[in-house]
């Protein structure tokens, strides 16, 4: 199961306003599949610098793409 165009357009948008136009987003895990069903975002950010706190930025753009990609306001 792929993202849609909006997803990955929101996904853009967040990466670039919180890690620069720069940021590299990548795709992988089970979202590369087409025969899986659903199943989390996962992506890779690569960025030109080190990040002091890596674990703040993971945690905070996860919260942001969620909201982003209307993953928030699913039922689970």
């Amino acid at each position: 199961m792929h993202l849609s165009q909006s997803d990955i357009d929101a996904i853009k948008v967040v990466v670039s306003e919180n890690c620069g136009e720069r940021a590299v987003v990548r795709l992988f895990g089970s979202r590369l599949d087409d025969t899986a069903k659903g199943g989390d975002i996962d992506l890779m950010v690569e960025l030109d610098d080190a990040v002091e706190h890596p674990a703040r930025l993971s945690s905070w753009l996860s919260v942001k793409i969620m909201r982003a990609t209307q993953g928030a306001t699913q039922p689970r």
